[in-house]
């Protein structure tokens, strides 16, 4: 079983192409760092590479305090050689 935090803003998609929410500059610059961050740490945070390979906003999860969340629905697992 995989069990995630809840994330009651939704998905990145949902914020960006719905009238409901508008992100201003700042915001958008967290999400992006954010989610730089997450691709770093699969990168290169363990001795294999991780790859997502499907990132899209619908794959970018929103917490309460606007943090951006990698969802890892698609991930691919690199040997290096």
């Amino acid at each position: 079983a995989l069990v995630l935090q809840y994330m009651p803003l939704e998905r990145l998609e949902v914020c960006l192409h719905s009238g409901g929410h508008h992100l201003n500059l700042f915001q958008r610059l967290d999400i992006m760092i954010d989610v730089d961050c997450a691709l770093e740490y699969l990168h290169h945070g363990y001795s294999e590479a991780i790859v997502h390979c499907y990132l899209k906003p619908c794959n970018v999860l929103l917490d309460g305090s606007m943090t951006a969340y990698v969802s890892v629905l698609a991930l691919q697992r690199f040997q290096l050689v």
